[in-house]
């Protein structure tokens, strides 16, 4: 035996793993009970500092140094000792009362085990008649203690809540220092210690009487066995060849390991394959106690076996056989190891619920609606949409399906192929997907999920798929339909009074209107725009945001800044509920894009479509369906926008008006001042409104409703002829139409709740219809060269321009008088006198050359006032010619005295 190195540090390179450890405590005999033992002691660097250590307390344990130095210092220890911690991985082996340190004899069941791990290292115990093992592994059970049958010693086996005393005493021929050997741990652990029929593990549940015979002659076991993954190690352990195991015993273990899966954990039918194969010997049938080697060999590889071989089954009718399974939240296979050993190869980190198979309406491949559930309980569950070709890609599939914290594939694109036919000959609904908010076919269709009249639907047949449009962040509600009647009772009344009727009506009455507006354009093909102008600070935005909040939205507007491809998406994301644009400045849009956004504004109002290629050549149609509102301190102008816009123009005055500034405060929860004081409001939950509202629509008759709508058009004929107004189009009638119906609509639903409407008057709301009206009609419309002449008028009026330079006349007084305009300069002058003077409401056109060329068009028609675009004008060259008594004629306001000087 080798010196202590304790004494010397004689073996420096002696299990170096577990010097790296702070696991190093001392230790001392001492006399407890009258019997002698090893008494731990916590090492200090104070050598005269002397107190007991635990064994499963860390707060006393050492490093390896400070150890070594107290045992050597401080004259109060007998050694230094080695603390086995459940949070490691170590695993120490004890064999006492096998070997005489006088005769150098060693028993043969502890020489068996040392020679089987012989490459971890070994040392004799303090007494010399022991030994001690140190490997990297776990116990396969909770037993630690055996002994030998038929002899004196016995074994232990600890990899926590002990300590070993280390000599350093190296048995020479053993490993120098700590390596993994698990599964010779595992051998030696069954062997020795484990009871005879041991308990199975968590894993594998299974026992000797588990037997699932399988229906094979044994050549074809053993054919199979050869021929799967792991074969080319079955055969060379069936053939006798154990040169890649550290022992035949462990080798044994592998083949037999092998056979429990091959033959569905038949015993005897293992022992019979095991004796035709080449590592049969002797030691075979020798005994070890009640049961021979070959006999605890065998049960300890079924005990172990967790899974065994299954004949394909033949798959469910039109259904394909695929080899993954679901396992510890995910899917994966069951492959063996070269031992023969069942192991789970896991491939994701969690499963996929199909929910549905969607009929995507804008593309022709199938949409999967499924829901991925994570393994990991620190995420929850999330619903994914994607085609089956995401199955033909793994990039794809981790971009579209593993988009979670902890969702991860580990496979090839051969998984894929087996993980598609386990998904997808799920046996699911088949449901409708849309990528539009809103009522499809008596759906609510949102972001948050699908709901019915009630609320709550068990089966729907839609099924929203995310499009990436803004609108979808701002959607609101969520799964709860519960809503608080009384409050909808009290925001239906207070909310006609948040601005003065005849402005504010239409507004409510528009919105009302756009919640069957999938029925509106069944009836009549078109949508009108709302549109909402005025000054800085008369409460457009604050005003607004009530009423989207109402009807399900965060209340925030969209930009008309966005990109042609994001407003259309934008535009075809709804059916019925409104995409509302704020701060429309057509100034600050190049003419390029404001002719755009104009464009698509138009054309959704007729809900047509806009097509879009995409990269893999295949293209998407969007149905621009969303019915739209537009607010700015600028009115939209252009005769085809207007006649498609219900405009409504807010004032200040009402910003002042303490009956609508208390309303106001009622309904956001602001304060307001009367002669009493000052007054402070809660507030109401205006998602109690939109979930009520939107229940309402979906109990609707729509026939009921068509009756509502045709009644409001003869009452809008006889309120025009009554009034005098005449020129009012189709589409502004329906325009006007809608307000009226929409009025409607919000006294039954406020009366359905039980609201005091009594305020809302039939002639406040005619008025308002009237204030509408009174914009509309060709007589009431102005182009924009209109609106441009009667701003020049204003301008030459206020000494704006310069005569000579910017403007001037000819033939003055005579029936063919001129007004020569200087375009350039003219465009510059105006432009800067409407910024000057804080004129709001105005549409200017961006250039010059803008003017140019709708003027170039008037030139063309009879009896326009625009002689020519390009007329040579003394001391001003090309100049615009303008019919001057034409001009008083056609435009309102212009007096063509103004021009005199």
């Amino acid at each position: 035996m080798s010196a202590d190195a304790t004494s010397g540090d004689t073996q420096t390179d002696f299990i170096q793993t577990l010097k790296q450890r702070q696991n190093w405590i001392c230790w001392k005999f001492e006399e407890r009970d009258g019997d002698t033992t090893k008494t731990p002691i916590k090492p200090y660097s104070d050598w005269n500092d002397h107190q007991y250590a635990s064994s499963t307390d860390p707060d006393t344990w050492r490093d390896y140094e400070t150890a070594r130095d107290y045992h050597k210092n401080s004259g109060n220890t007998d050694g230094i000792g080695f603390v086995f911690d459940a949070d490691d991985v170590i695993v120490g082996i004890d064999l006492d009362d096998c070997h005489d340190p006088e005769t150098g004899e060693t028993a043969a069941w502890a020489q068996d085990i040392i020679n089987d791990l012989n490459d971890i290292p070994w040392e004799y115990s303090p007494s010399g008649t022991g030994f001690h093992g140190y490997a990297i592994g776990f116990l396969p059970g909770d037993k630690t203690r055996s002994g030998i049958d038929g002899e004196e010693g016995h074994i232990e086996m600890y990899e926590e809540g002990r300590f070993f005393t280390v000599t350093f005493d190296h048995v020479d021929g053993t490993g120098m220092d700590v390596k993994p050997a698990n599964d010779r741990i595992k051998q030696v652990y069954n062997e020795h210690i484990a009871e005879d029929d041991p308990e199975p593990t968590s894993e594998s549940k299974t026992t000797e009487t588990d037997a699932q015979p399988v229906d094979l002659e044994d050549d074809d076991i053993i054919e199979k066995a050869k021929n799967a993954k792991n074969g080319q190690d079955f055969d060379a352990l069936w053939n006798g060849n154990f040169s890649g195991y550290e022992s035949q015993s462990e080798a044994d273990m592998a083949l037999c390991n092998h056979l429990a899966f091959w033959t569905g954990k038949d015993a005897s039918r293992m022992d019979d394959l095991f004796r035709r194969s080449g590592l049969i010997r002797d030691k075979w049938d020798e005994d070890r106690g009640d049961k021979t080697y070959g006999e605890r060999t065998i049960s300890n590889a079924i005990a172990n076996c967790s899974e065994v071989y299954e004949p394909p089954e033949e798959p469910e009718e039109g259904h394909l056989y695929s080899p993954i399974r679901e396992k510890d939240g995910g899917y994966g296979t069951w492959e063996n190891d070269k031992n023969g050993d069942q192991y789970w190869n896991p491939i994701t980190t969690f499963t996929v619920d199909v929910n549905a198979y969607l009929d995507d309406p804008d593309n022709d491949e199938m949409l999967i609606d499924a829901t991925v559930v994570p393994a990991s309980a620190a995420e929850q569950p999330y619903d994914v949409a994607f085609t089956p070709s995401v199955f033909n890609d793994v990039r794809k599939f981790k971009d579209t399906v593993c988009t979670g914290r902890t969702t991860t594939f580990d496979g090839k694109t051969q998984d894929l192929n087996a993980l598609r036919l386990q998904i997808l000959q799920t046996d699911a609904p088949e449901r409708v997907g849309t990528r539009k908010i809103g009522i499809h076919d008596g759906e609510l269709v949102t972001p948050n999920g699908v709901f019915g009249e009630d609320w709550e639907l068990d089966n729907p047949t839609h099924r929203y798929i995310d499009s990436g449009a803004q609108v979808e962040e701002k959607w609101a509600l969520r799964d709860d339909g519960e809503f608080d009647e009384e409050e909808v009772a009290r925001i239906c009344e207070w909310l006609p009074q948040v601005r003065d009727t005849e402005r504010w009506y239409p507004v409510i009455g528009w919105y009302y209107s756009t919640l069957v507006t999938h029925w509106i354009r069944e009836w009549t093909g078109q949508m009108p725009m709302l549109g909402v102008d005025g000054d800085t600070g008369a409460g457009k935005s604050g005003s607004l945001e009530i009423l989207h909040k109402m009807m399900g939205l965060d209340g925030s507007p969209h930009s008309p800044k966005a990109t042609k491809f994001a407003q259309i998406k934008l535009l075809s994301s709804t059916t019925n509920i409104p995409v509302w644009y704020d701060e429309y400045k057509p100034s600050e849009l190049s003419q390029y894009k404001q002719d755009a956004f104009q464009d698509l504004l138009r054309r959704t109002t007729r809900g047509a479509d806009e097509s879009r290629g995409n990269a893999d050549q295949t293209v998407t149609t969007y149905r621009m369906t969303a019915p739209i509102l537009i607010s700015g301190e600028q009115s939209i102008q252009g005769a085809a926008e207007e006649r498609r816009t219900i405009r409504t123009q807010f004032r200040k005055t009402t910003t002042n008006n303490p009956a609508c500034d208390r309303a106001f405060a009622e309904m956001v929860g602001d304060s307001y001042e009367d002669g009493s004081g000052v007054h402070y409001c809660e507030g109401l939950d205006l998602q109690n409104h939109a979930k009520a509202v939107h229940q309402y629509v979906m109990q609707m008759d729509e026939d009921e409703a068509k009756g509502v709508w045709n009644e409001a058009k003869s009452h809008i004929h006889n309120l025009l002829s009554d009034a005098g107004i005449g020129g009012v189009g189709d589409l502004e009638q329906q325009g006007l139409q809608m307000v009226k119906f929409g009025m409607v609509l919000f006294q039954h639903f406020g009366n359905t709740m039980g609201a005091d409407l009594s305020h809302v008057t039939n002639e406040d709301i005619d008025a308002a219809i009237l204030y509408i009206a009174r914009s509309m009609g060709e007589d009431n419309r102005m182009s924009h060269v209109d609106e441009f002449m009667g701003l020049l008028g204003n301008a030459i009026q206020d000494g704006a321009l310069v005569w000579g330079q910017d403007i001037a006349i000819v033939h003055e007084g005579d029936p063919n008088e001129e007004l020569r305009i200087k375009m350039e300069r003219a465009h510059h002058a105006v432009s800067k006198y409407v910024r000057e003077h804080g004129l709001t409401g105005y549409d200017l056109l961006n250039t010059p050359k803008d003017y140019k060329s709708r003027m170039g068009d008037m030139a063309d028609e009879n009896n326009s006032y625009v002689i020519d675009v390009s007329k040579n004008t003394t001391g001003m060259n090309r100049c615009v010619a303008i019919d001057t008594y034409a001009l008083e004629e056609q435009v309102d306001g212009f007096d063509r005295m103004i021009l005199a000087h």
